[in-house]
């Protein structure tokens, strides 16, 4: 018997992942696989589509000194939500955006994270997180 949902972090060096010129790989060892990616200027975006999933997200790491993500779904260059990573105490790692497609797996979704920073505060992806 198969289980319900499965659950996966996809780290920052999977292939899948498409990043727009601009990101930085930082080491952390705190981070999901010892590094992430940074972005600090406006309009740098990260893309992930995957065969099939019912929710998806990205974890990135929350403080003072962190900007702004726009989240566009499905292929839309259209921001769906946006998410401030801005906190007044820092935080590693956190799930900072989720969204549930459907009880059940569909094809093909697709998440992609815009920095939408227009003061140079960096957006960064530890990993995405996707629920089949």
């Amino acid at each position: 018997m198969r289980p319900a949902f499965v659950a996966r972090l996809v780290d920052g060096r999977d292939p899948r992942i498409m990043w727009s010129p601009g990101w930085k790989r930082i080491t952390d060892p705190t981070a999901v696989g010892g590094s992430m990616r940074c972005a600090g200027r406006y309009g740098r975006w990260a893309d992930l589509q995957v065969r099939w999933g019912s929710d998806m997200g990205f974890v990135s790491p929350e403080g003072r000194r962190y900007g702004t993500a726009a989240i566009a779904l499905r292929g839309s260059r259209t921001p769906s939500a946006t998410v401030t990573l801005t906190r007044p105490t820092s935080r590693p790692r956190t799930l900072a955006y989720r969204f549930a497609y459907a009880l059940r797996p569909v094809g093909y979704p697709e998440i992609q994270v815009r920095d939408a920073s227009k003061n140079g505060a960096p957006v960064c992806i530890d990993a995405f997180t996707v629920l089949r």
